[in-house]
């Protein structure tokens, strides 16, 4: 289930209702700097995986029963998301309503003019949006939907039907599977799972989404069956092949056509786990003038707690069909987050191998952060990125009472050949029921100057919610303003 609302920040989980147990995922679309993103739940900064296109966080200890807040901020967003935490939910000879929420908005947008898509008609945009959440026990329904009447190609639609054992995700869907296998294809599609205590059996069919821009790939439809044996074994067939009847712009890849067979195994001693995935593909490279390629793939390793450290290598010939933006070389890889007390430490660094010679390439990265009970935090990071030396940091702070919470940050950052770049972002969140608001300021620097301000407030009326969201950007070469509005009916149980 993904939760939108709109903004470029997605809450895959937790559900509006869910478990103790649930963790905490969220995607962003566009990807922003690790350091510009920061973490409230119930009131405590929380700090996990996190990375340019998402977050994830798995509570140390399952969640209490009833209602709780996760805030998130980055420097163009802030969003609150409100879930409800129930034990096993029993339900009687009848099913019942336990939550119904239901909910549409427009969003009108004047953004610049740009040469760079191929099939908009125009500088400005309209968004109609709907989404609807339906909890009967066993049954959950979720469902959204966004779109622009004038744009052929944009939309984003998601249904999801979980019932206990089975999972039926359709529209616009993002799989993750393995990153050699499927990793976050974007387009339109449908995903059954078929779940039993720690195993599960998905099948996927799928066609990625078309590239609306002069620099294009190629849609590729996909056909996935993934048999996952008590979390052991897991067997995965992928088939896809690229759609070269229609296509926009300059695809920036030759077509392919293929099949990629692979098999991991993960064994398993408390919080320790050894595994190892291995993938054969198979297939035509250029279906213009076909040429018939084999390839492997093998990724082997360890994870403890939230570190992981692993052996990756691509064959050249190897088809990544569900992950076309793969490195196809030899590497070591080093990632992980730790915490102690106010102090935790965040690296993702890697080496390429090139054999026998040796090292061919290196990215050394360490994230260092000290937080206080007030909510300051000092963060640094330095590493060497192919071959450019970079410096970045942070200053931050977090003050969180239960009528209004005020946050700061301060990013600044040195990359070898290029100017110093940095921003300032400062939220204020304001809780007076019944009247929410969110206002927010962000100033960046650097290559390009940007300043941005955001006005949301919130109105809530008995079983309604009326959320209104202005927002102006003033850059060195173009100015954008958006108007949200947003209407939630939610009779309750």
């Amino acid at each position: 289930m993904i939760i939108l609302i709109f903004s470029s920040i997605y809450i895959v989980s937790p559900d509006s209702i869910s478990m103790p147990d649930a963790d905490i995922t969220v995607i962003f679309e566009p990807p922003l700097q690790k350091q510009e993103a920061l973490f409230v739940l119930d009131g405590k900064r929380i700090q996990g995986e996190l990375e340019e296109d998402y977050f994830f966080y798995q509570p140390e200890r399952p969640m209490n029963q009833g209602k709780h807040t996760l805030i998130v901020m980055t420097p163009s967003d802030t969003l609150e998301f409100n879930f409800l935490v129930e034990g096993e939910i029993q339900i009687s000879g009848k099913s019942g309503l336990n939550y119904l929420n239901i909910g549409a908005g427009v969003e009108f947008n004047s953004s610049p003019e740009t040469l760079a898509f191929t099939t908009y008609p125009r500088g400005r945009y309209t968004l109609i949006s709907g989404e609807i959440d339906v909890d009967m026990g066993k049954l959950h329904i979720t469902g959204s939907y966004l779109k622009d009447p004038e744009y052929p190609l944009g939309w984003f639609g998601i249904l999801d039907v979980d019932a206990e054992h089975i999972d039926i995700n359709g529209g616009s869907i993002t799989p993750v599977y393995s990153e050699i296998t499927m990793y976050s294809p974007f387009g339109a599609g449908v995903e059954f799972t078929g779940k039993y205590r720690k195993s599960a059996l998905n099948v996927l069919y799928m066609k990625s989404s078309a590239y609306d821009t002069l620099i294009s790939e190629f849609q590729r439809k996909f056909l996935c069956l993934r048999a996952n044996i008590e979390s052991t074994l897991i067997f995965t067939m992928l088939k896809g092949e690229d759609d070269t009847a229609s296509f926009t712009g300059f695809p920036i890849e030759l077509p392919v056509s293929g099949i990629i067979y692979a098999g991991r195994l993960n064994l398993h001693s408390g919080d320790f786990t050894l595994y190892g995935e291995l993938a054969y593909s198979k297939g035509v490279f250029n279906m213009y003038i076909p040429t018939s390629v084999t390839g492997m793939a093998i990724e082997t390793g360890i994870k403890w707690y939230d570190f992981s450290l692993y052996y990756r290598r691509i064959d050249s010939l190897y088809l990544p069909l569900g992950n076309p933006y793969i490195d196809r070389d030899r590497r070591i890889m080093l990632e992980g987050t730790a915490r102690k007390g106010i102090f935790s430490f965040q690296t993702t660094s890697y080496a390429i191998l090139n054999f026998p010679s040796g090292i061919e390439g290196y990215n050394l990265s360490l994230y260092s952060m000290i937080g206080t009970k007030q909510g300051i935090n000092l963060g640094l990071q330095a590493g060497n990125d192919e071959g450019y030396y970079t410096l970045t940091g942070n200053l931050g702070g977090f003050i969180y009472r239960t009528r209004f919470s005020l946050a700061g940050i301060i990013n600044m950052g040195y990359t070898e050949g290029y100017r110093n770049s940095g921003s300032f972002t400062g939220n204020f969140y304001l809780n007076l029921l019944p009247l929410l608001l969110n206002t927010s300021l962000t100033y960046t620097w650097g290559t390009q100057r940007e300043f941005s301000v955001s006005i949301a407030p919130e109105l809530h009326l008995g079983q309604f919610r009326i959320s209104l969201e202005y927002r102006s950007i003033l850059a060195s070469d173009y100015t954008e303003t958006s108007l949200k509005t947003l209407l939630n009916f939610q009779p309750g149980p």
